[in-house]
């Protein structure tokens, strides 16, 4: 083993209920949904786990398309989104976020080898993550209203 490596969640069968970011929406989604999620093939789930098979952090993907407007005409382009992306708090702030998104992006575009995909999607809650996200060649399409939520912006 690295010393760290990304395994498909669905093949470790072990408890996440300790996962911990920090970010109540991502952990309640990581504890409670993403096994049914991956069981319903709405998700694929990779985790990061460090040289003593502790589990740093996941992300999610899965089919989208972003739906644009050329003249008259209602485009689909077909997508990979990135669902969600979590790294546990005690790794935070040392490069894991970074080796995840990385390693979801390097999937994506294998899968976009493989596959017609146009782009990579994702979407955050918080305003504050849109520079991190930027960093790696994403920009901000639009601002989401949904009621009784905050903002979600599309990247």
């Amino acid at each position: 083993m690295n010393d760290e490596d990304f395994y498909e969640f669905g093949d470790l069968g072990f408890n996440v209920q300790g996962f911990d970011s920090g970010d109540e929406e991502i952990d309640n989604w990581f504890k409670t949904q993403s096994h049914q999620y991956e069981k319903d093939k709405k998700c694929k789930i990779y985790v990061l786990l460090d040289k003593d098979s502790y589990l740093v952090g996941f992300f999610a993907l899965a089919a989208d398309s972003l739906r644009t407007k050329l003249g008259n005409d209602e485009v689909r382009w077909p997508a990979i989104l990135i669902g969600q992306l979590g790294v546990h708090s005690a790794f935070q702030n040392k490069g894991y976020g970074a080796k995840l998104l990385k390693g979801a992006l390097e999937l994506a575009k294998a899968i976009s080898e493989k596959i017609g995909v146009r782009l990579v999607v994702l979407h955050t809650y918080k305003k504050e993550n849109l520079s991190f996200f930027e960093k790696f060649g994403f920009a901000q399409i639009k601002e989401e209203k949904i009621k009784d939520k905050p903002p979600r912006y599309l990247l």
